[in-house]
């Protein structure tokens, strides 16, 4: 039989909080669903934040708390968020330093195909692999 404080601290665990009323923001260890209470008191922190800090740092406040956000939905897609993010900086400073505008073109065409191409490899390639018929 489970004993009822373990499962109160399930129930709260579910909610986003972890029992000590404490967020698992840095570990991961509950989700951060648009509809979980660590949402809900994370977005007018990050809201309030941003309208307080001086607007160059904006970016980077915006910057991390996408990291966080994205983090307690699978800690593990860090790295990918790291490097999509790389890769896109790097092809923007590309385009910001580009003589011709052709240059300019293909250089934004090869960022939008490699970011929109990560997102249908991680989101729909089960889906794809489990509906073709090869």
């Amino acid at each position: 039989m489970v004993d009822a404080t373990y499962s109160a601290k399930l129930a709260v665990d579910h909610a986003g909080v972890s029992a000590a009323g404490l967020f698992d923001v840095w570990t991961g260890a509950s989700e951060m669903n648009f509809d979980s209470v660590t949402y809900l008191l994370f977005l007018p922190v990050v809201v309030l934040l941003y309208w307080w800090i001086m607007p160059r740092f904006r970016w980077g406040l915006l910057l991390g708390a996408s990291y966080i956000f994205y983090m307690c939905w699978k800690p593990k897609l860090i790295l990918l968020f790291l490097a999509i993010t790389g890769i896109t900086y790097g092809m923007a400073l590309l385009i910001d330093n580009a003589q011709t505008r052709l240059y300019k073109k293909i250089v934004l065409m090869m960022t939008i195909v490699t970011c929109i191409g990560t997102f249908v490899i991680f989101k729909f390639l089960d889906f794809l692999l489990g509906t073709s018929h090869w």
